[in-house]
Formats: C-alpha cells, structure tokens, sequence
C-alpha cells in the first residue's frame, strides 16, 4: 500500500512538471511573438483588422482539468507561433 501513495506522488509530480514546462513553453512563445512584432514593426504592413465574434468560439469538448490546462497551454504556443506566421507574411523586405 505504501509503494501506491508513493507511486501516486510521483505522478502528481510529473504532471506538475509537465504544466510548468508548458507554461515556460508558452510564455516563451509569447515574448518570442512580442519580440518579433516590436523588432519588424518598421518593416511590416499593418495587421488587418479583425472583428472579435463568436465564430472562434465554438463548442468544445470537455477534458479533465490536467488535460484541459494542457490544452490551454498549447492553445497559447500555437497562437503565439501563428502570431509570428502572421507577421512574416506581412514583412517587406
């Protein structure tokens, strides 16, 4: 019984390290985007402008909440990686 609760700790361990590294990841991926945005701002066309509606909100199936903040975590990098997508294609070089 004893090797259960220490097995069982372990895990909670690892899947605490595993959120603090997508964390890390995302922010990361935030300053990297923020960098990017600041660095080429005199050498990018202006981002379109965009209208904030509920289509980007769709339904979305629920996970437990370890997989579901692993989800937000990643949501978070790839928004940041498509941010960066998004000003590349609009730099004039």
């Amino acid at each position: 019984m004893q090797e259960n609760i220490g097995a069982k700790s372990a895990k909670e361990s690892a899947s605490s390290m595993v959120l603090s590294e997508l964390e890390r990841t995302a922010e990361r991926a935030q300053k990297t985007a923020a960098v990017v945005m600041d660095k080429t701002s005199m050498v990018t066309k202006p981002a379109p402008s965009t209208t904030s509606g509920a289509e980007g909100k769709a339904q979305r199936e629920e996970y437990p909440p370890f997989f579901d903040q692993i989800r937000q975590k990643t949501e978070s990098i790839n928004n940041s990686l498509s941010n960066i997508e998004d000003i590349m294609r609009r730099c004039e070089l």
